[in-house]
């Protein structure tokens, strides 16, 4: 029997793997140092993509920054994200395709939801104070603060990398995404993807980063590597560390499919192995449709409807008038553990 193959990532920053990729501390910024080439051909975010916000994890006793994510505003209390964005995780993952942990992935609890903070707008808010990773208080000034995870119960992040975090009171005044709840990202589809992560010139960009034109690669489940569970589906270079949890939008109708996972170093050809930045990286997403019953849950704790993305007919039509156009983006940076898999498939292969 051919073993299957799992894709394993090796965490660039203290923080670990899937963590890392997209929760930042200010701590990291030695280490954050070597993979400034991040969100590979990226722009600066528009104000049409404000549904797209960043989510802050405070400690409380400092306070300090405990890391950053990206997350999407898809009801005036409601934010969209990833599961390792909102709860303390392994530091290394890799699945099988059919969902089964192979390493780490255990989801160990949920953060105190009252410690997570949403913060609006395409300017990076100022945070800082002189002895990093302490807060000015005189600049604390979020948009939003946690009441509440709603997550499926996994233990582990294979196949479920998907939550949302439910506010205290109403973010008023800044447009919600649209949602695919029906139906996958389709290989070769175009995406835009928008994020907070690292830039390519800034380890913490001033304005939100934007790139189009990312294609969907495979969709899982699929056993080539990187291995992709029935959850999931691949994406090419474009987002870095710091925009997981961030939405991944469909470029044509700018209704999210899925929320930025993890990622792999593409190879630096001089070294023969990983490189250190988000070049030529393999990104994958947590697609959103096999979450929609979590999501219709979210939605009614919310007191809200979600937007819906629409049908074909009403793309066509709605085109003879002129859409708008809006999301753009993304980030996020991780290792590909090559030595690490190569033993695992050896392994898995002598068991079969």
């Amino acid at each position: 029997m051919v073993a299957k193959r799992a894709f394993s990532m090796v965490t660039l920053v203290t923080l670990g793997l899937l963590a890392a990729a997209c929760s930042m501390s200010r701590s990291d910024d030695d280490e954050l140092g070597r993979v400034r080439q991040a969100i590979v051909g990226g722009t600066a975010s528009e104000e049409a993509q404000d549904a797209t916000v960043m989510l802050f994890h405070l400690d409380p006793s400092g306070p300090r920054r405990l890391g950053i994510c990206t997350a999407a505003l898809v009801a005036p209390r409601l934010v969209l994200t990833a599961r390792h964005c909102v709860s303390t995780t392994d530091e290394q993952v890799a699945c099988d395709s059919d969902g089964t942990p192979l390493i780490g992935a255990k989801i160990l609890e949920n953060h105190d939801p009252r410690n997570l903070y949403v913060f609006t707008g395409k300017d990076r808010p100022e945070l800082i104070g002189e002895a990093p990773p302490s807060l000015d208080p005189t600049k604390w000034k979020p948009a939003g603060q946690g009441l509440e995870i709603i997550d499926d119960k996994s233990g582990t992040l294979c196949n479920h990398d998907l939550a949302l975090v439910l506010l205290k009171e109403p973010i008023l005044n800044v447009p919600l995404a649209t949602l695919r709840l029906d139906g996958d990202a389709l290989p070769g589809e175009k995406l835009l993807t928008v994020g907070w992560g690292v830039s390519l010139g800034e380890v913490e960009p001033a304005k939100r980063q934007q790139r189009a034109g990312v294609t969907v690669k495979r969709v899982g489940p699929n056993d080539e590597i990187p291995v992709l569970t029935k959850s999931e589906f691949l994406f090419g270079e474009s987002i870095c560390l710091g925009d997981s949890g961030g939405p991944v939008f469909a470029e044509e109708t700018n209704a999210i499919v899925g929320v930025v996972s993890r990622g792999g170093n593409g190879l630096d050809p001089n070294k023969g192995g990983p490189s250190s930045t988000c070049i030529d990286a393999a990104n994958v997403a947590t697609k959103l449709s096999p979450f929609k019953e979590l999501v219709t849950e979210a939605f009614e704790r919310a007191g809200a409807q979600p937007k819906l993305e629409p049908k074909p007919e009403e793309t066509c039509s709605a085109s003879a008038v002129g859409p708008s156009r809006a999301p753009r983006g993304g980030m996020l940076v991780l290792g590909l553990g090559l030595t690490l898999l190569a033993s695992l498939r050896r392994r898995r292969a002598d068991r079969s």
